[in-house]
């Protein structure tokens, strides 16, 4: 268990200093700088409704370019974010009051291999010790 810690400790540290977490909101047709020389393009944001109006669907259009080459086209939407060398992106909502815009999400934590690793060894040192209670017991 103590193992287990000592690696989700080893996670946080590995996030707070070498990762990163930035939000905003980007319109349709506008492009953001990212860190490491990326940047994303919101070409189109599509919205399905139904009879009534209401929406039913959304999705978000993005290109993202690295050392000014496309290195990747996909379509965002709820729970469907993208990756791309360990930077995620996400897209939260949507805002019609200026235009289209999309509220994303761009993350990216060197330390969620070892927050893993950690977990499961925490959750191994609790089963064995669970187990050596009851055969005491």
């Amino acid at each position: 268990m103590h193992l287990g810690f000592l690696f989700i400790l080893l996670a946080h540290l590995l996030g707070a200093g070498w990762g990163y977490k930035l939000s905003g909101m980007l319109p349709e047709g506008a492009y953001g700088q990212l860190p490491e020389n990326k940047v994303l393009y919101l070409k189109e944001i599509r919205v399905e409704t139904d009879a009534k109006g209401y929406m039913r669907d959304w999705a978000a259009e993005a290109h993202l370019f690295e050392n000014n080459s496309l290195v990747m086209i996909a379509t965002l939407g709820p729970n469907k974010p993208i990756f791309y060398n360990g930077v995620g992106i996400y897209v939260k909502n949507l805002n019609f009051q200026k235009g289209p815009a999309a509220l994303l999400v761009v993350a990216r934590d060197p330390g969620t291999i070892w927050a893993l690793v950690g977990g499961l060894l925490f959750i191994l040192g609790l089963v064995i010790l669970l187990v050596l209670k009851w055969k005491k017991a």
